[in-house]
């Protein structure tokens, strides 16, 4: 993970590998976690009720947590959702601090690879600087997507035969003990890893920075690692085989989300004072890693809205999140085939003779500077079309901390025998010494005399104080101490220094020739004048880590006003709260509330009244109902006497009468039989 963060680019959110760019995906997110990535939901709306309310501030971290809302017995729904918010935020979301995101809906899968975007961008921003990178965050997915991604490189056996811990050990057919069972996803599979005991060391990251720098051989190239899916149970909503069914829409929903660019919103999961923000996701940068061919990569995002911009409002999300995406064609028939064209090979192959050549080589040489020799070229200036290369500083695995600006001055070499017109003005005066840089970070001017200009970006405005309330501050504000500071601000310059400055100028401003006192051969000239630019480097250098260190203290600055910000806010909500207003609104409120309990009171007495009266009437009340159940048992009792005794059975009745009935109709044919003679 410490080798290939330094390979990430800020812009294209991608590895920039040698062998080619490489990022985890959407596809990644659903194959490994199971989290849903074609959901929608605005992460900003705060409509959603709490159905179960938490108190997370003052409860002594998650070990107080836990304590106040673990129970006995069986679980039940309140205890459910309170282990379910903290295993997001402390092991899904890595929050800094106790207390889970409540009041938001999260579409997950994008949100967890957003985050682990703005995480590596941050460590790559802190590296090009030399800041220490922290431990906070998803670094556990970037892990599992590594093993997946090196799995050939370590020689590591098939995936589908990888074991899983299980929950609770159980006893084989053989009788032997098994605490372990076979994987059921590739986010189990990947998740065990064979060098699970290794720790970090200077060998192992010298020897993955190497492989990340000079590229895997092409069979231990891994760009799609799901070939062996119909062999895992998990997850069951996704299916490579049934992209192309009609039968199951889910399928393809959730794989044309997973290669259509898209916003990824970040800073929910770390609480109400971080500002919102989003990541661009890039599916085109390795489309090898859906299984499908491999074009130039295109950046959908580039050149409608800002990167990594700050969202302030809801609506604001809306938009963003309803940008159309780009027209996918038809894709009623998938059929994975991983290539790459001409066109990419071509691209990648330029391209990166320009990656690698600055930030990647830097970092190589100033890690292990035995492994490589130290550069001395300059970086390529005209890509192979003949087009001049400009630089853009997030193009760049570092981060574009220290990539080549884009403005370009051309020094040219005058000739020996030019004549100086004018004689050179006085010696300007020392300046302070400044730390050499090294060998393999300053670019030999030799072949092209380019002397760098940075190009000058409009600095972010101080913000008015007045600006930074909701509220009128003049009457909490001291207004001299205001003064007071703006006077400092505005004091007049030191004639000494201003006179300096002035010849400093003028110097600058003047030519070359004017400060050449001889003439030189053509050929010594060659030879010495790339040197004369190598201060103008380093004080490029030095502006650039100035200007870097001054951004990190404003932000400092910026979050410490954020917070005495909202200290403001509270402070005048409890000044609010003093006055008359709202505390006559709460005695409103209270007799309100007193009348309706009188009310409820004088209902209850009358009910109880009745009940007394009940009471006191029980006894009358259980001798007539005793009175009417001697009248009921002695009218039974008349009747059971009034009850005939008859013999014989209904049966032996129907027969006789039978017989009777035969004896008639016998009869009836007697009389008929002989009346017809």
């Amino acid at each position: 993970m410490a080798s290939a963060t330094y390979f990430w680019s800020n812009t294209l959110n991608a590895f920039l590998f040698n062998q080619g760019p490489m990022t985890p995906t959407l596809l990644d997110i659903t194959m490994l976690t199971r989290l849903d990535v074609t959901a929608s939901a605005n992460p900003m709306s705060l409509n959603t009720k709490n159905q179960f309310d938490f108190r997370t501030k003052s409860i002594g971290g998650w070990s107080g947590y836990v304590a106040a809302y673990m129970g006995k017995g069986s679980v039940t729904p309140w205890e459910h959702t309170s282990f379910l918010l903290m295993w997001l935020e402390k092991f899904l979301f890595c929050g800094s601090s106790c207390g889970p995101t409540t009041n938001w809906q999260f579409p997950m899968g994008k949100i967890l690879l957003g985050y682990l975007f703005q995480m590596l961008s941050n460590a790559s921003s802190k590296i090009a600087i030399g800041s220490v990178v922290g431990a906070g965050g998803p670094w556990w997915l970037l892990q599992t997507w590594l093993n997946l991604v090196v799995m050939k490189v370590v020689n590591r056996p098939s995936l589908i035969d990888a074991e899983f811990p299980r929950l609770e050990p159980i006893i084989g057919d053989d009788g032997e003990e098994l605490t372990h069972r076979r994987c059921m996803s590739y986010g189990e599979a990947a998740s065990t890893p064979a060098d699970s005991g290794a720790k970090l060391s200077a060998e192992l990251l010298k020897d993955w920075f190497y492989s990340f720098y000079e590229g895997f051989q092409r069979d231990a190239r891994v760009w799609f690692p799901y070939e062996d899916s119909v062999n895992f149970d998990l997850p069951a909503d996704f299916r490579f085989e049934d992209i192309n069914s009609e039968k199951f829409d889910k399928s393809r929903e959730v794989f044309s989300a997973a290669i259509s660019p898209c916003i990824l919103p970040v800073g929910i999961h770390q609480g109400r004072n971080i500002q919102v923000s989003y990541e661009f996701y890039h599916p085109m940068s390795s489309a090898r890693q859906f299984g499908m061919g491999q074009l130039p990569t295109g950046l959908f995002f580039a050149d409608k809205i800002q990167c990594r911009g700050e969202i302030s409002s809801t609506l604001m999300m809306d938009r963003l999140l309803n940008i159309p995406g780009p027209p996918l064609g038809s894709i009623d028939n998938i059929e994975l085939a991983r290539f790459r064209s001409r066109n990419f090979d071509r691209w990648w192959s330029e391209w990166k003779q320009h990656i690698f050549h600055q930030p990647a080589s830097m970092y190589m040489t100033d890690l292990f500077p035995d492994v490589v020799p130290q550069t001395t070229e300059s970086s390529p200036r005209k890509s192979n079309s003949g087009r001049d290369i400009e630089y853009a500083p997030g193009l760049l695995p570092n981060g574009g901390r220290l990539a080549p600006p884009k403005k370009k001055t051309v020094v040219r070499k005058k000739s020996a025998a030019t004549t100086l017109k004018s004689a050179p003005p006085p010696p300007p005066p020392p300046s302070p010494p400044m730390q050499q840089m090294s060998s393999d970070r300053t670019p030999s001017a030799t072949g092209s005399h380019h002397v760098e200009e940075e190009e000058q970006t409009a600095a972010p405005a101080v913000p008015a104080l007045a600006d930074l309330f909701s509220f009128d501050i003049k009457d909490y504000f001291d207004e001299e101490a205001e003064e007071e500071s703006t006077s400092k601000a505005l004091a007049p310059m030191d004639e000494n220094v201003k006179k300096t400055l002035e010849d400093i100028s003028l110097r600058l401003e003047s030519s070359l020739d004017n400060l050449v006192a001889d003439c030189v051969p053509d050929d010594l000239a060659d030879a010495i004048t790339p040197a004369v630019y190598l201060e103008q480097h380093q004080f490029k250098l030095e502006k650039g880590k100035q200007r870097i260190a001054d951004r990190w203290e404003r932000k400092d600055i910026e979050a410490t006003i954020q917070t005495n910000r909202q200290l403001v806010h509270e402070e005048k909500a409890k000044l609010d709260q003093l006055s008359v207003g709202p505390i006559q609104s709460n005695i409103d409120r209270l007799e309100a509330r007193k009348i309706d309990l009188i009310a409820q009171l004088e209902e209850c007495n009358a009910e109880l009244d009745l009940e007394k009266q009940k009471l006191a009437n029980l006894p009358n009340a259980v001798e007539e109902q005793k009175s009417r159940l001697k009248s009921a048992i002695k009218n039974v009792a008349d009747m059971t006497k009034s009850l005939k005794i008859i013999s014989g059975t209904d049966t032996q009745d129907i027969q006789a009468i039978e017989e009777v009935d035969q004896i008639r109709q016998r009869a009836v044919s007697a009389i008929q039989h002989y009346l017809s003679r």
